[in-house]
């Protein structure tokens, strides 16, 4: 009999080794459950936040190439404004420095032949259509390239917005993502 007991007792003593042992791997178990764990969600972490940089400086590059376009496109028009004032004026002192000479030289010559002013008077009107008609030949393209000018960046600026509303949403989305990954 205490054989039997002790046979009994050895027998306890061995089962409750191998649920010390099963008890020690299943704890390894999720020790390493747990360290994997924790290092796949610091990568995750580590990956979403390189990639929130790398967006954010995408888009900071967008945002300062469309800046700098704008700014290029309000040169351009304040240059093609000033040019066009420029050319105005000196539309201006052409007209009015021929108109002089043929008033002068009319006074003159009609004080040495009083037929000639029918024939000075024509050539003046000749003279005064094709000044008038240039000017305006020349306003009309200065308005047409302005026109094209503004345009142009009337698109060019529905482009950038566009494209800079797509990313913010499509870095939205992802964020709307990974934060879904996470529950």
């Amino acid at each position: 009999m205490t054989t039997q007991k002790e046979e009994i007792k050895n027998q306890n003593l061995e089962e409750k080794k191998e649920i010390a042992q099963v008890a020690e791997q299943q704890k390894n178990q999720l020790d390493t459950v747990k360290s994997n764990t924790a290092k796949t969600l610091d990568n995750i972490n580590n990956t979403t936040n390189e990639y929130q940089k790398n967006n954010n400086d995408f888009i900071q590059t967008n945002i300062k190439s469309t800046n700098k376009l704008a700014d290029q496109t309000l040169e351009t028009f304040q240059s093609i404004s000033e040019n066009y004032l420029e050319i105005q004026n000196n539309i201006y002192k052409l007209y009015e420095s021929t108109f002089s000479k043929i008033v002068n030289n009319i006074s003159n010559d009609y004080w040495k032949n009083f037929m000639v002013p029918g024939r000075f008077s024509n050539a003046y009107n000749e003279t005064n259509k094709k000044i008038s008609g240039n000017s305006i030949d020349t306003s009309r393209i200065i308005n047409e390239i302005t026109l094209e000018y503004s345009e142009f960046f009337n698109k060019t600026m529905e482009i950038g917005q566009k494209y800079y509303n797509e990313s913010v949403k499509s870095y939205m989305d992802f964020l709307n993502k990974i934060e879904r990954s996470y529950y």
